[in-house]
């Protein structure tokens, strides 16, 4: 069984956007510690575009850490930020590679922006595999008894959100750095060529 993406029928598919302006930017999305930041860096060295990290302008604007952040406000107030901060990136001229934070698809207005004004690789890895990365602290929303638990729970709430906004989907279950920018660049060059 080919197990290969039909680039062809991806191409197709993406053919109802604007590619000119899909392929402006390209955006990171998944779970947390799947190598969203990680990536992003590496495919902007690759690439020649800057790299923007939604989470790192988020800190640099509160001048405070994400933990933080969620103690002193909570969530909601987060995702309010992240909304406000992903259309202030799409507003930027020039072409950048963007990492999104690993909850930026619960909102559907973020959704509609990433799906219309990038092209979006979705990096996904399984919840043992995340948990294992994780340095305590650093993740508000796995600070549980059961992170385990926890990040399966999550993951399943979101999967659909990540599937509805995805162009691409590269796996960093074993790889999260230099073989997966490879593999992501490899993806869109068989898809597009030199269109980008």
């Amino acid at each position: 069984m080919d197990m290969e993406p039909d680039h062809v029928a991806m191409k197709n598919g993406l053919g109802m956007y604007d590619l000119d302006k899909k392929l402006n930017k390209i955006s990171m999305i998944g779970f947390m510690a799947t190598g969203k930041t990680k990536n992003s860096i590496l495919l902007s060295q690759l690439l020649n575009r800057p790299a923007i990290d939604s989470d790192e302008m988020i800190v640099e604007k509160e001048n405070k850490t994400i933990p933080e952040i969620f103690e002193k406000h909570g969530e909601p107030y987060f995702r309010d930020l992240e909304k406000n901060t992903l259309k202030q990136i799409f507003e930027m001229n020039g072409s950048h590679i963007i990492s999104c934070g690993g909850g930026i698809v619960v909102n559907q207005e973020n959704r509609n922006y990433l799906r219309s004004q990038s092209l979006v690789i979705w990096l996904f890895a399984s919840p043992e595999a995340i948990v294992a990365r994780l340095k305590p602290g650093k993740r508000p929303l796995l600070e549980v008894a059961d992170p385990l638990a926890k990040a399966k729970e999550l993951l399943g709430q979101r999967l659909h959100y990540y599937a509805q906004t995805a162009d691409i989907l590269i796996s960093t279950e074993r790889n999260l750095k230099e073989l997966t920018t490879e593999k992501i660049y490899d993806e869109i060059n068989k898809t597009f060529g030199n269109k980008w």
